[in-house]
């Protein structure tokens, strides 16, 4: 190898523990810059080096010098406005999830992040981005067995980071432009996870009758209100006031965390039905003394410790009591669809209801709710209007004119 005092000028040697290499250093456009050949510090590489850093120097002054051609790879050349390679879809959702660590829960980016590594990382990370095509994706798309909802989930972090590629220019559009999953999957596969499926009043008293004394209140209040499991178990006993009979739910419990509900009209106040009233007066009785104003009204029985999210919910309280009541099991959310389901059947006012659960306006429950939902008697409904006589004096109308 040759010694420091045979070295070109602008030329060095780098060393690492178990190699070496040779750096040029270049001024381009008043930068300085620094550019490193992986070769070994031999002296024809070391010659070949000094030819390298004055044929830079002589295109530089011609006005031809291209950095990404003299240097494929290199990172500086990004600076001058030369794209000096594609990058790979796994770069590419690496710098998507940075930007939404930004701007998101903890509980979305867990989402986010599990959305990556399941799927679109294993499925897309390898490609570099010019090599994505749409039927790459129509194919993962087809074939995954994934739900719409969940590939819905998916597609967030997969377009967001096709978006980035053209901003930066790598692509002219992204792949993804105007594919709908609806013009690809069948039908049974768009339906939604989360359709309603209430319970029928039967079905609400079963399941009351079944719950450990416990949990009873619990099961009561998340039937009669409609919160979401995260907003039920973080309710603390400062949101409950007995005096004017309302619930301010203004956290959700996530994850381990307290955040923000899912929206802001999301943060409400509940106003308590007579069930509701009742069950929280009895849960005073089991919880109100552990931690006072500050402290979780709903809690584990052994432990008296806060639910931790959903899952706990789930395990603890929901499955079991389900079980007990003998009767079909739902996903927890329905809970939420039996309160609206229920209110709206039994004539309560929709933008009641629609505050209730805290939607902005009554688009959503027109549209989730909106089919007709039958009395849980069983009985078929019977239209109140005689559309009967209806016709018949259209009818008698219509002859009159006739014989005039």
């Amino acid at each position: 190898m040759a010694g420091r005092k045979t070295l070109p000028k602008g030329v060095t040697i780098r060393k690492n523990k178990h190699s070496e290499s040779i750096q040029i250093a270049f001024v381009y456009k008043g930068v300085q810059c620094r550019e490193t050949l992986k070769m070994p510090a031999t002296a024809g590489n070391l010659r070949y080096a000094e030819r390298l850093r004055h044929e830079v120097y002589a295109e530089i002054e011609r006005g031809t010098f291209n950095y990404d051609e003299k240097f494929p790879g290199s990172k500086t050349a990004q600076r001058f406005g030369f794209n000096t390679r594609k990058p790979f879809m796994k770069e590419l959702f690496e710098e998507a999830y940075r930007i939404k660590c930004g701007q998101l829960k903890p509980s979305s980016l867990k989402a986010y992040s599990n959305s990556l590594k399941a799927q679109l990382l294993p499925t897309f990370g390898h490609l570099r981005i010019d090599h994505l095509t749409p039927k790459m994706i129509r194919d993962w798309v087809l074939k995954s067995g994934l739900s719409a909802r969940t590939l819905r989930n998916h597609r967030i972090m997969l377009d967001f980071a096709l978006s980035l590629a053209v901003q930066d220019r790598y692509i002219e559009r992204s792949p993804l432009e105007g594919m709908k999953l609806e013009h690809l999957l069948p039908k049974e596969r768009i339906k939604s996870e989360y359709e309603p499926d209430p319970f029928n009043q039967y079905e609400i008293n079963a399941l009351i009758s079944a719950a450990v004394d416990w949990y009873r209140p619990m099961i009561t209040t998340w039937l009669f209100t409609g919160m979401r499991p995260g907003e039920l178990i973080a309710l603390t006993w400062e949101d409950i006031n007995f005096d004017e009979q309302f619930i301010d739910v203004n956290k959700s419990h996530v994850l381990g965390n307290n955040q923000s509900p899912k929206t802001d009209n999301s943060i409400r106040l509940i106003d308590m039905l007579p069930p509701v009233y009742d069950a929280l007066l009895q849960q005073k009785r089991l919880t109100f003394f552990l931690d006072g104003e500050k402290g979780h009204v709903f809690r584990f029985q052994k432990s008296k410790k806060p639910f931790m999210d959903h899952r706990n919910l789930g395990t603890y309280v929901w499955k079991p009591t389900i079980a007990r009541a003998g009767i079909r099991y739902r996903n927890q959310y329905q809970a939420r669809h039996t309160f609206a389901s229920q209110m709206l059947t039994e004539g309560e006012d929709i933008l009641w209801v629609a505050k209730q659960l805290g939607h902005r306006g009554t688009d959503m429950l027109n549209r989730v709710y909106g089919r007709w939902i039958p009395k849980n008697s069983g009985q078929t409904y019977k239209p109140r209007g005689n559309w009967n006589n209806v016709i018949k004096k259209s009818h008698q109308n219509h002859t009159e004119k006739d014989v005039i």
